[in-house]
């Protein structure tokens, strides 16, 4: 069930980043028509309107997430009845509280989506910290275990490895920058 669990979140994930895509690109006559969104001393760009609508997904998964983040807190077990009922299970019912939380920012003013925004970037920014973190923990666990086993083999394969994965990412830079 704990793979079941996570299969379910990814999905969540992919269901919303294709709703922002969607939304980005296709959103601004909807957008036009709601007052509270619309009404400015200015004329907005059409790119405007479809940044707005990824904002407004992303302060709804903000708020679904969170929600769902606050009701386990202090879950220590698997045989806690919130990991069972909330964590792992009511999807039809987790279901129906995303899409609400998806729809609920789509009536919040501006200046609370802006607001959204700021706090947005900079949490992303403690994000991308955070995962480089781990990630460079990942790495530095991935390469003592290898040199551990003090065999030519494990060295060789963590050399390869490595010459392997900077050839990637260069190869990808390179790739992205043409493209």
């Amino acid at each position: 069930s704990r793979i079941s669990a996570r299969a379910m979140y990814t999905v969540l994930f992919l269901l919303t980043t294709v709703l922002a895509v969607v939304m980005r690109d296709y959103a601004q006559p909807m957008m036009r028509k709601i007052p509270w969104i619309s009404t400015f001393n200015f004329e907005p760009s059409p790119q405007w309107f479809g940044a707005q609508a990824v904002y407004r997904i992303s302060f709804g998964n903000f708020l679904f997430f969170g929600a769902l983040s606050l009701m386990l807190v202090n879950v220590r077990s698997r045989s806690d009845p919130r990991d069972r009922h909330l964590h792992h299970g009511a999807w039809t019912l987790k279901f129906v509280a995303w899409v609400v939380c998806n729809v609920v920012p789509f009536f919040f003013p501006n200046d609370a989506v802006t607001g959204y925004t700021w706090l947005a970037r900079a949490g992303s920014g403690v994000f991308l910290v955070v995962q480089m973190v781990i990630l460079l923990d990942f790495a530095f666990f991935w390469n003592e275990s290898w040199v551990a086993r003090d065999h030519p083999s494990w060295i060789i394969g963590l050399l390869v490895s490595t010459v392997a994965l900077y050839a990637g990412s260069v190869a990808l830079v390179v790739y992205l920058y043409k493209w």
